[in-house]
């Protein structure tokens, strides 16, 4: 099995954007340009090292290194002075993120509207992680809400329903104290207590010492261990 890539007409771009790039291969690497150049640019250094022997190529020098022969085969050797050459970098496009966007929907997606119809018409509310309303409206019949548009990613917490609260005044009249109230919440619950004790069939069968109905008693009420009524 292997990965072939094949473009008959047009070009071939291969970017990492803001990382590196690795290509690795256990047997030999070629490459080649059948009928033009090959061009290998890096902004500050080239290093070729082949089992030791090296060449170093940056913007002030060119060294060469290696444990044994250096050996320059030519016709003629000539060096005529100092020169450089400053090739045109290409330029990554800059990427603009944009802006975010969400929609809550119901697990089941566009069929749980029909279990779930009394939801119709009910109000929601889309907030931020600090409270700011990103998004409100009702729930239509498609039981979709709409999308929030938010500049970067961020946690929404949604709220269905009109958000209104009943409250219960605890004071018994104005100007009680909190002992007072404390005072008539006991007063309350002894009244209840004292009731229920009055109408306990079994209060005055409950042994002195224990507080609690005899063994006897007990099987007498929910039956014997074999389920036969004594």
């Amino acid at each position: 099995m292997g990965i072939k890539i094949v473009a008959n007409q047009g070009e071939i771009s291969v970017q990492a954007q803001n990382d590196l790039m690795e290509l690795i291969a256990r047997k030999s690497i070629s490459i080649t340009s059948t009928e033009d150049e090959i061009f290998i640019t890096a902004k500050k250094k080239i290093t070729i090292n082949a089992n030791g022997s090296y060449i170093t190529l940056d913007s002030s020098k060119i060294e060469h290194g290696t444990t044994g022969d250096f050996i320059v085969k030519s016709a003629t050797f000539e060096q005529i002075g100092p020169a450089s050459y400053t090739p045109k970098l290409p330029q990554f496009p800059i990427l603009n993120e944009g802006k975010h966007s969400l929609r809550f929907v119901f697990e089941g997606a566009n069929t749980v509207v029909n279990a779930m119809d009394w939801l119709i018409g009910t109000p929601y509310k889309i907030r931020g992680c600090f409270g700011d309303i990103k998004s409100s409206g009702v729930i239509d019949e498609t039981g979709k809400l709409a999308r929030a548009i938010v500049d970067e990613a961020e946690e929404l917490i949604l709220t269905i329903g009109k958000e209104t609260w009943d409250m219960l005044d605890l004071s018994s009249s104005e100007g009680s104290s909190e002992d007072d109230m404390e005072e008539d919440v006991i007063t309350q619950d002894k009244g209840s207590l004292e009731e229920s004790l009055e109408s306990d069939p079994y209060i005055d069968k409950l042994e002195p010492d224990s507080y609690g109905l005899s063994a006897d008693l007990i099987k007498k009420i929910f039956g014997t261990s074999n389920g036969e009524d004594e």
